[in-house]
């Protein structure tokens, strides 16, 4: 049976799958890397570090597998939104400035000056922050000349990877709408923005699209992996759109919930949705001819890692006080009543995001008396996030989304509690694919499709991904939910004026 490689290469770390073409896991391997944060608002890594990881945890794969010549093609997901610039032979100059960095304000600001509030909107699909690469970019030609002169490459995540493996400069539209750099309708960098920063896009990867054959490992890529020359490598994919592929949300009105540290929502369109009162961000999936518009409960998931590290119990153990577990937290949030007996929990530690745009609020708890415990505040962190994330889906049914199923990933599908309050808050099915890392899943059909080996990405999800589990809404706390989530919105606009006031 033919054999894939999907791999991640992700913000904390690499892992690698090996999978057959009936999706069956033959073997796996993570590798994770250091971030550098030196300096207030710093997030770097080495790139370098990258390509070791893809090396390590590729080879470590292999020894499960006797014959190689069973290896047909390899891709990538990946995290997005970082930047390199390499020399000729795309050795790194700098660390890599990674997405989360937020150094580059005053570039953002500098960048917005005499421009329509929405014009990076508008062309790149994405508000103009003070991360991602146009930014990065502009904060290395500013502070660091040298390097900025002596570039041969401005490179994300992927196209360094891309580079190593094939010897070409090459990034997918998924990857690349994410850099600030693209003009998304016309599939191709952006002229008027890459003058404003003097670079040209000779000095950026070659664009293709999620699913295309890049080439054949290089020899000398093929001998660090210990793989055949013969090997095709085929373009990734952003990882929540990876993601996205692995869970099977690959049709127009599908929608899936990521939940990891941040929550991401994606709606899966025939077009791009570009929408300047939600700001939902527009891509492209890697499906063909099929479009995502992303947007994220930032704070999702690390809200209930905020709890369980600085309000859970401590269990007293023999070797030291332990952190209660996430199992003990979910037996006892279930216990409290709907709404957490009156409490309420926004959880804005770095603003509101889609669709309500707030960066002045904050994470908030409505409604503590004497007869609260810390349980009911467990509860109300996850149905705050649940009430977020239905926030985001309400936006994408005012675009004509019908919304009949939501599939889900991640952490937060290990706790049979937060998942029944999402299927109750937003009234629809739950559906969650049994596999083990949707990215690395999402990046071997990529690769399987590349080559040939499935139809269509409907046909390559069914034959990779054979179970699923169905969470039902519960009808009558469905309805409860839903006046709850009416005040939920109500209380929100209170506590932004709050917040917006001057002390």
């Amino acid at each position: 049976m033919q054999l894939l490689i999907g791999i991640d290469v992700g913000t904390t770390g690499t892992k690698t799958m090996i999978i057959n073409e009936q999706g069956n896991i033959i073997s796996s391997s993570y590798k994770g890397y250091d971030t550098y944060s030196e300096e207030l608002n710093y997030v770097e890594q080495d790139a370098q570090d990258w390509w070791d990881a893809v090396v390590y945890t590729v080879r470590e794969c292999m020894y499960k597998v006797e014959n190689k010549d069973r290896i047909k093609a390899i891709s990538l997901s990946s995290q997005g939104g970082s930047m390199v610039p390499v020399d000729q032979n795309c050795n790194p100059l700098r660390r890599a400035i990674v997405w989360m960095d937020k150094r580059a304000v005053q570039q953002g600001k500098d960048l917005r000056k005499g421009k329509p509030k929405d014009y990076f909107y508008k062309k790149t699909g994405w508000r103009l922050s003070s991360g991602l690469n146009l930014a990065q970019i502009k904060w290395v030609k500013d502070n660091q000349p040298e390097i900025f002169k002596n570039t041969h490459k401005f490179l994300s995540t992927i196209d360094f990877i891309n580079y190593k493996l094939t010897g070409e400069y090459v990034i997918d539209l998924t990857n690349a709408g994410i850099t600030h750099l693209a003009d998304l309708e016309k599939r191709e960098w952006n002229k008027e923005i890459l003058e404003e920063i003097e670079i040209d896009q000779t000095e950026l990867a070659d664009l293709n699209s999620s699913g295309e054959i890049i080439g054949n490992l290089t020899k000398a890529a093929a001998e660090q992996l210990g793989l055949p020359a013969n090997v095709k490598v085929i373009s990734g994919g952003h990882d929540q759109y990876c993601v996205a592929l692995g869970a099977g949300a690959v049709n127009k009105g599908d929608v899936l919930l990521a939940t990891g540290t941040a929550w991401a929502v994606i709606g899966i369109f025939d077009q791009l949705l570009f929408d300047t009162k939600a700001y939902f961000s527009p891509g492209y999936h890697v499906v063909k001819d099929k479009y995502g518009a992303m947007s994220t409960v930032g704070t999702g998931g690390i809200s209930m890692e905020w709890f369980r590290k600085n309000i859970a119990n401590l269990i007293k153990q023999d070797d030291g006080d332990q952190l209660e577990s996430y199992q003990n937290i979910n037996k006892k949030a279930g216990q409290k009543g709907i709404g957490a007996d009156g409490l309420m929990f926004y959880p804005h530690f770095l603003g509101s995001g889609c669709p309500t745009w707030s960066s002045d609020n904050r994470a908030t708890i409505l409604g503590l008396d004497l007869s609260h415990d810390r349980y009911h505040i467990a509860r109300a962190i996850m149905e705050g996030v649940a009430f977020e994330a239905n926030w985001i889906l309400e936006a994408l049914k005012e675009k004509d989304v019908t919304i009949n199923k939501l599939k889900m990933l991640g952490g937060a599908t290990n706790s049979k509690l937060w998942t029944q309050i999402i299927a109750n808050i937003t009234g629809v099915p739950i559906i969650i694919p049994e596999i083990s890392d949707a990215a690395c899943v999402g990046a071997a059909m990529l690769a399987g499709l590349g080559i040939g080996m499935f139809e269509d990405a409907q046909k390559a999800y069914q034959a990779m991904v054979k179970d699923e589990r169905e969470i039902l809404p519960i009808k009558e706390q469905a309805q409860e939910y839903k006046a709850l989530f009416q005040q939920y919105k109500k209380r929100f606009y209170y506590l932004k004026q709050l917040y917006g006031v001057s002390i």
